[in-house]
């Protein structure tokens, strides 16, 4: 879905755009008439600079969160300004198209509903959630975060090392045995695993809270984002705690359903539309604040610490994935009778929280 020429009415071509091999391109440079310039971009993926084929800068751009233009200058025609790198195109009238509906920057809102949540009724024409600073939507209907955590301009947060108890009782906690297999022997497997590793963490931490202390509650079987939205809304839960597979190499750190590889699964996180349906069912169950609690098998490494942040990030929530390699269930890592001293985690808070 990437623009590779501009044609007029007389299908004329006016331009000519070079982009990376992705998705939603990452927008290169152009070529107007005998003029070629390239694009330099912002944070976020704004145009901020273009330069000319002697390296100089001909063109600068500035804008708001919002994609309101703040300065401008130069002379030079081009239709990628806010996030431009992933192909936002302001026509005539100033309209931001971004391939599905037009966004009005002044309003920070869209034109026309959301297919996704049109439905539902919720959020159909906010624009990326109100946080233009961290999420990009380039097909005008699913939120992206635009850039690693691992990128150099972002600040890291210091990791900070729990014991998976420390918050018990502070608010309600819903555990949640990602048990959601195709075939009945890998299903059978992992509930008596995984839903008795869920047991043992809700056994010590319904210890811990005391009487006085809110709920904890375990869902089994579960295998959906949506269900653990759902069990977050009604039971009102503001920490969750997710046990499921990690998922392999191309999902570190990250939670998954059933199957190995990312063909017969579902991966649970990350994932940008779960993330941002995650945010808002702690918004509606009342939170203050949010924890999201990751187990995952051998999930000890700098990729997963990545991941951890990405969805602190995108979420609000502080998140939690264990220090050390496990192996749910098998080692009874929760069984209050055989690990009294539960594997520590490591959480890293949101760069926003949940309720600024």
């Amino acid at each position: 879905e990437n623009y590779l020429a501009e044609t007029n009415a007389a299908d004329a071509t006016q331009a000519v755009y070079t982009n990376e091999p992705q998705v939603y391109g990452r927008l290169i440079s152009q070529r107007r008439s005998t003029t070629t310039s390239w694009f330099h971009f912002d944070a976020i993926g704004s145009t901020r600079q273009l330069k000319n084929s002697a390296g100089t800068i001909s063109d600068t751009r500035l804008y708001d969160a919002w994609g309101v233009p703040v300065s401008t200058s130069g002379s030079t025609v081009f239709p990628f300004g806010y996030v431009g790198v992933d192909g936002y195109y302001t026509d005539g009238s100033g309209r931001l198209y971004i391939r599905a509906r037009h966004l009005i920057a002044s309003l920070g809102a869209w034109l026309s509903k959301d297919p996704i949540f049109a439905a539902t009724g919720d959020l159909t024409y906010v624009y990326v959630n109100g946080r233009p600073i961290v999420l990009v939507d380039p097909s005008g209907q699913q939120l992206w975060a635009p850039n690693p955590p691992q990128d150099w301009w972002r600040p890291q947060p210091d990791p900070v090392i729990e014991s998976p108890l420390d918050n018990c009782g502070d608010s309600a906690t819903c555990i949640f045995a990602m048990t959601s297999w195709p075939d009945p022997y890998h299903n059978a497997r992992d509930e008596l695993n995984w839903n008795g590793a869920a047991l043992g963490l809700a056994y010590q931490c319904a210890l811990k809270a005391g009487p006085a202390g809110h709920g904890v509650l375990v869902n089994a079987g579960v295998g959906r984002s949506d269900q653990i939205i759902r069990a977050i809304r009604r039971e009102k839960c503001c920490q969750i705690a997710l046990l499921g597979h990690r998922g392999g190499g191309d999902n570190p750190g990250g939670i998954s359903s059933g199957g190995l590889g990312r063909v017969g699964r579902n991966i649970i996180l990350p994932d940008t539309i779960a993330e941002f349906l995650l945010m808002h069912a702690f918004k509606s169950a009342g939170c203050k604040s949010c924890r999201i609690f990751l187990y995952g098998c051998n999930d000890n490494d700098i990729s997963a610490r990545r991941t951890r942040i990405r969805i602190a990030r995108s979420t609000g929530c502080t998140v939690c994935g264990t220090t050390s390699t496990i192996i749910l269930g098998e080692g009874n890592d929760f069984d209050p009778k055989t690990n009294q001293s539960l594997p520590k985690v490591e959480c890293v808070a949101p760069s926003t929280p949940l309720i600024p």
